[in-house]
């Protein structure tokens, strides 16, 4: 086995470790019982409002993709989305929404453009819990209110070169790739040395702010799915601190130590909610239940995926092989 498969599979055992250690500290059994405690239309209620939030996710990747002349329908969008979070069952930092690459792909999408809107689609998707994020961390800080702007701009700036660099890391580096196979194949010709920035310019204004507003949307319900839960469970709590606290949560996960950010969610969850005298059982009870109603897509995405399994959902190193083309298949003719 390579080193660096090694260093892969020993990243996601952190965010177990941390949980498990969790879990030590209190009590099991109470929080299984709160967590079947929850009245079955909240339930119904809960699972239904992740339809709104996988179409409306399907619907802006959408809009980015097409403003890339990119075919690909609503249904599409919100299919590979939700392969996306079955594979994100088993690859750490919700990486597993490069599977969306070789879905595009299998479809007849150019490789590098697909892997452009999907850059796109999360930087525009990161904005708003982002943003949510780094007003939290000056909320927890306690900032003097005649200093606040400046230092939230500088966290936000900061935090943004990160999430860059997190993104220079892993998609940056497919889409060069492609873009070096593609020239390979067809040529220097035409828009073939497009950047990020003239892609945007390429999408246009309208639909980047409507990418943005659907981002909103987005996040609105998801705090909103949240704030149900919450008072299902007994925990009183405002609306605009749930937001605050979800969106701090979002930078932390952003970290590819665990599976479906187990163990970095609830150490947030636990930090945030406890400043506000929230029982640690119902925190944890919380970020459990939370977890799993939105793991539901990642059924659908079975299903989606054993009607047509166009690549092992299960291996990382698939998705590497999909983008990094030998350039003798490309010359070969394989598209």
């Amino acid at each position: 086995m390579k080193y660096s498969r090694l260093l892969k599979i020993a990243a996601r055992l952190i965010g177990i470790i941390i949980f498990i250690y969790i879990l030590i500290g209190i009590d099991i059994q109470s929080m299984i019982v709160t967590s079947f405690s929850i009245p079955p239309f909240i339930t119904i209620i809960l699972i239904l409002t992740v339809i709104p939030i996988m179409v409306l996710r399907g619907v802006r990747w959408q809009v980015v993709s097409e403003g890339l002349d990119l075919n690909l329908k609503t249904m599409e969008s919100t299919e590979a989305l939700c392969i996306a979070q079955l594979a994100n069952l088993v690859i750490p930092g919700n990486f597993g929404d490069l599977i969306r690459i070789p879905y595009m792909k299998h479809r007849g999408n150019q490789v590098d453009k697909s892997i452009i809107s999907i850059l796109l689609d999360s930087i525009l998707g990161a904005v708003v819990p982002f943003t949510f994020g780094i007003i939290a961390i000056a909320i927890i800080l306690e900032f003097s209110i005649t200093i606040e702007l400046l230092i939230i701009g500088t966290i936000w700036i900061t935090g943004g070169y990160g999430f860059y660099r997190i993104m220079r890391a892993t998609l940056w580096p497919k889409f060069m790739q492609a873009r070096i196979n593609r020239l390979m194949k067809e040529g220097i010709r035409g828009r073939a040395f497009f950047t990020l920035p003239s892609m945007l310019k390429s999408i246009g204004s309208t639909r980047i702010v409507l990418s943005l507003a659907l981002a909103l949307l987005l996040f609105v319900i998801y705090v909103t799915q949240a704030y149900i839960l919450a008072y299902a469970l007994g925990i009183s709590i405002e609306w605009m601190y749930l937001a605050f606290t979800l969106g701090f949560t979002t930078i932390i996960l952003v970290i590819p130590v665990t599976i479906q950010g187990l163990g970095l969610r609830e150490s947030v969850l636990l930090f945030m909610l406890t400043r506000i005298a929230v029982d640690p059982v119902l925190i944890i009870s919380f970020s459990l239940i939370l977890m799993t109603i939105n793991l539901t897509p990642a059924i659908a995405g079975f299903i989606i995926w054993l009607r047509n399994p166009f690549v092992d959902i299960t291996d990382q190193e698939i998705l590497d092989a999909e983008v990094s083309l030998l350039p003798e298949q490309l010359l070969g003719g394989e598209t």
